[in-house]
Formats: C-alpha cells, sequence, structure tokens
C-alpha cells in the first residue's frame, strides 16, 4: 500500500510538473505575442515618423537645390548671355528673316558695345541695328510696325523659375 500510495503521489507530482510547466509556457508563448506586438507596432509607428521626416527632408533639400540653382544661373547667365550676345542678336534677326524678305521695316536695339559686332554677323543691311543704353548686356529687342521680340535674360530667368515652380520645388524662399 505504501508504494502504492508512493506512485500516486510520484504521478501527481510527474502531472502537476508537467501541467506547471505547460502553463508557463502559455504564459511565456503569451507574454512574447504581446512584447512582439508592442514591438511590430513600434516599429510600425517609428517607420512612419521617418517617412513623413525623410519626405520633409527631400522637400527641404529639393528646395534648396533650386536655390542653388537659380544662384549658380544667377551667376553665370549674365556675363554668359554679355559674351553671346552678338550671336543672340544674329539669331534673333534670322527668326526676323521673313519679315525682312516682304520688306517690312525692322529695327533691332541691342545692349551698348554689341552693335558692331551683331551687324557683322548678321550682314543684313535691310534691318536697322542700334544701341540702347537701357537693355542689359545680353538683352536685345525688336520692333516692326504692329510687332516685336525680345531676348531677356530676366525672362529667361523667370521661366526657369516657373518651372521649377511646376514642379513644387520653392526657388524664392528663404
Amino acid at each position: 500500500a505504501a508504494a502504492a500510495l508512493e506512485a500516486r503521489i510520484a504521478a501527481a507530482r510527474a502531472e502537476g510538473e508537467a501541467a506547471g510547466e505547460a502553463a508557463a509556457r502559455e504564459a511565456m508563448a503569451a507574454a512574447l505575442q504581446t512584447r512582439e506586438a508592442a514591438a511590430l507596432e513600434a516599429i510600425g509607428a517609428a517607420l512612419e515618423a521617418g517617412q513623413a521626416s525623410a519626405a520633409a527632408a527631400v522637400d527641404a533639400t529639393a528646395g534648396a537645390l533650386a536655390r542653388v540653382l537659380l544662384a549658380a544661373l544667377d551667376a553665370a547667365l549674365p556675363e554668359a548671355a554679355a559674351k553671346l550676345a552678338p550671336e543672340a542678336a544674329a539669331g534673333l534677326a534670322a527668326a526676323l528673316g521673313p519679315l525682312l524678305a516682304e520688306g517690312v521695316g525692322v529695327a533691332l536695339r541691342v545692349a551698348p558695345g554689341v552693335a558692331a559686332s551683331a551687324a557683322a554677323r548678321i550682314a543684313d543691311p535691310r534691318l536697322a541695328i542700334a544701341e540702347d543704353p537701357a537693355l542689359p548686356p545680353g538683352d536685345a529687342a525688336a520692333a516692326w510696325q504692329g510687332g516685336g521680340a525680345a531676348i531677356s535674360l530676366a525672362a529667361r530667368r523667370a521661366a526657369i523659375a516657373a518651372l521649377l515652380a511646376r514642379f513644387d520645388l520653392s526657388p524664392e524662399e528663404a
């Protein structure tokens, strides 16, 4: 009888240990699942915050690049336009060729110091070329009865700024 009692106690102990071990495993699994869910939620929130931060950084960087682009253009274009002024005036004169061929009187105004070299490149006596002190270096303007055309560095810069603005870049922001 003592041996049978001892066997029942051992079996009950083993059964209790197994049940306790199973309960502990279930509790650990539930705790792990809770920690994993919390970790995944935290990771998701961090990714969303990172995405928002990255988007803001991209916007700020794009605006800064747009400002750098315009600053570079502002630094380089005036000198380049002044150097290429005779060629630009000749290009404008070439576009006016059909008017000249029809006998329309066209006057071409260029920036100071450009008339002689522009006239040499154009070589068309039908086109009156004069220097205009009001025109900045690199600019040129043509006029005829009922019309006109111009090459303007300021207009080119404004067109570039408008193009950047169409892509939601903010070149004019400080």
